[in-house]
């Protein structure tokens, strides 16, 4: 009974991040932070009792050494909005190591028939969002297809819908991070690929199709460039796969859609996917011009450039930490991708989803919590996925 309502909740904890992931309160803590308070609890009982019990790996490790660098760096620091974002630091990585627990402590057998319960999950929300998306867009009319004029309006509507009461001007795009959106639909994009695409019938085919558009719909370059790699890979082992030809076609279709957007984006799409970011290369030049005191003990912790953080998890990290926050996030970073690259081409197709973490922190902040929610489910999931895979850290 116990191990039910576990795998249940488990199912949720994956759903809610689509639902509840929007910040409502000034501190930027979403309700999702409440949802994953058990884990929370096992991975703080967990550090009590000993990681070691539990079969953590060194990525576990050095991430465990970054959020405490961290961490103590930023004790020094008096502002409270400081203090907070280090509350959610700690908060999302024992999150993280009750999630990590949980999966080492099921076999592979029940893990897989959690992931489909998953897809499935992901899959119904999916549809269910589409369907919405579809009723909002005749409703308000909507001429462009971009972010500002489509999917924030249409997320403004859907929480009015949820709560009535909500402002429906109080939506802001901060408050819905469409990379941190794009994150969580390109996690979901997954899941339903790997779960449902595995029927290789029309269910696999339907669900390729949702979510391409889904993850369009989220205007993210991270999550369009992560359902890439993903599907990329997959292809990869097509003779083995049996893919189906209208899903390569599909899949071609979908590629040559987003390079016609990146490359050639109408006014109203240029903002959102223009790739030379001249803005992000101004702040990578500015790392590597900073004088010597700054380049060894860094700016300290929430240092900016102007009033931007460096959109890169090592540069981030060398940016405000120095050599230090170099060495330890690099490292993290490199065993990461390591672990994927074998997974690769150990032809571990459950592993890729490592590949949401990897992207997450080529492009974006280390600023708050190091990684996303979805970053740490996907990373818990990847780690999970790849443990018997030969690889030496």
């Amino acid at each position: 009974m116990l191990s039910r309502l576990a795998g249940f909740y488990f199912c949720f904890l994956f759903v809610s991040l689509g639902f509840f992931s929007v910040k409502f309160f000034d501190t930027g803590v979403s309700v999702y932070y409440f949802v994953v308070f058990p884990y929370f609890l096992l991975g703080f009982w967990a550090l009590v009792t000993g990681f070691s019990a539990f079969g953590i790996c060194k990525i576990d490790f050095i991430l465990f050494l970054l959020v405490f660098f961290n961490s103590t760096y930023a004790l020094l620091d008096v502002d409270y909005k400081i203090d907070i974002i280090i509350f959610k630091t700690l908060y999302l990585f024992f999150s993280y190591m009750g999630i990590r627990c949980y999966l080492v402590s099921i076999e592979n057998e029940r893990l897989l028939s959690l992931i489909k319960g998953v897809a499935l999950s992901v899959f119904v929300f999916f549809v269910f969002l589409l369907c919405l998306i579809v009723f909002l867009f005749f409703q308000l009319e909507v001429e462009v297809f971009g972010y500002w004029e489509m999917t924030l309006p249409m997320v403004s509507e859907i929480y009015t819908f949820f709560s009535p009461q909500y402002d429906l001007n109080g939506v802001r795009s901060k408050d819905i991070m469409r990379n941190t959106y794009g994150e969580i639909f390109s996690l979901f994009a997954f899941l339903i690929f790997f779960g449902c695409f595995a029927s290789k019938g029309k269910l696999g085919l339907f669900s390729v199709m949702i979510s391409s558009f889904m993850v369009l719909f989220t205007f993210s370059r991270r999550a369009i460039i992560d359902f890439l790699i993903i599907l990329a890979v997959y292809f990869r082992g097509v003779n083995a796969l049996v893919v189906n030809n209208f899903i390569i076609i599909s899949f071609v279709v979908f590629s040559l859609v987003v390079i016609k957007i990146f490359v050639f984006g109408d006014v109203s799409l240029t903002r959102h996917f223009y790739l030379w970011d001249t803005a992000r290369f101004g702040m990578i030049k500015e790392v590597f011009s900073v004088d010597l005191s700054s380049f060894l003990f860094g700016g300290g912790y929430g240092y900016k450039f102007g009033d931007k953080y460096i959109h890169n998890f090592v540069l981030s990290q060398m940016y405000m930490f120095g050599v230090l926050g170099f060495v330890f996030s690099f490292t993290f970073f490199y065993l990461v991708t390591k672990r994927l690259c074998v997974s690769i081409f150990s032809n571990n197709y459950a592993a890729i989803i490592l590949v949401v973490p990897c992207v997450g922190m080529m492009v974006g902040s280390s600023f708050e919590g190091l990684l996303t929610p979805a970053g740490y489910l996907s990373l818990a999931l990847g780690l999970r996925f790849s443990q018997n895979d030969r690889v030496r850290d």
